[in-house]
């Protein structure tokens, strides 16, 4: 019985370490989505607004600003960032508040607080092809996200990030609608470019949004 007890020790012991030895060594990615106070992030917003009733197609381009203004306790009794955002029509001049939005991130992924919902941004660990649903935290539809184009180069605004990942958020086309959303994060930065169209289109007249989100400057 005793030596019966000391094999099976032994037996565990050598398991444990071969498991050890196989666990994927894939990084965690929490640096795509870093946060800390004072950092912000400068972004270029082309877009283009669709209004059925007027029959118009409204294109602005404008600037945004992001910083990380302060730290808070949420609902749900865990600590967040606020971030205040800001727009102007020229850099030169004052920027001119918009709103606030939150963001969080630990182990498992990032989230991000907009209109009192929350918003699953990133999952950890980050793997090719791997899926998520972004509305998991609220009552919207399912909306699968997946990783594609893991730690590749990413040139934006003539500048090149040499590890970034690429959040695939679907490609889906018909006579009446189109949608479509990519998302790219840098590491050590955070987003540095968001793509997003949703059009309907009936009877001729085209409704909904599209518009590109490129970094052009941040202290990060």
């Amino acid at each position: 019985m005793k030596n019966n007890i000391i094999i099976y020790f032994i037996i565990t012991l050598i398991w444990g370490f071969g498991c050890k030895r196989n666990e994927d060594p894939t990084p965690i990615g929490v640096d795509y989505f870093p946060l800390e106070i004072g950092k912000y992030k400068c972004y270029t917003m082309d877009s283009i607004a669709f209004d059925p009733f007027k029959e118009t197609a409204d294109t602005l381009n404008y600037f945004l600003k992001e910083t990380i203004e302060s730290t808070f306790i949420d609902n749900s009794g865990k600590g967040a960032f606020r971030i205040k955002v800001e727009y102007s029509f020229d850099t030169t001049k004052s920027w001119k508040f918009k709103n606030y939005y939150a963001a969080t991130a630990d182990i498992y992924s990032a989230r991000e607080l907009q209109n009192s919902m929350w918003f699953v941004a990133l999952t950890f660990p980050v793997k090719d092809r791997k899926t998520w649903d972004e509305n998991e935290l609220n009552s919207l539809a399912t909306q699968t996200n997946r990783y594609v184009d893991q730690e590749k180069p990413f040139i934006v605004e003539g500048t090149t990030y040499n590890r970034t990942i690429t959040v695939d958020k679907g490609d889906e086309e018909d006579p009446f609608f189109r949608f479509y959303g990519k998302d790219v994060y840098a590491e050590g930065i955070g987003l540095i470019q968001e793509e997003f169209i949703e059009t309907e289109t009936q009877q001729g007249k085209k409704d909904g949004n599209e518009y590109i989100k490129k970094l052009y400057d941040t202290n990060w």
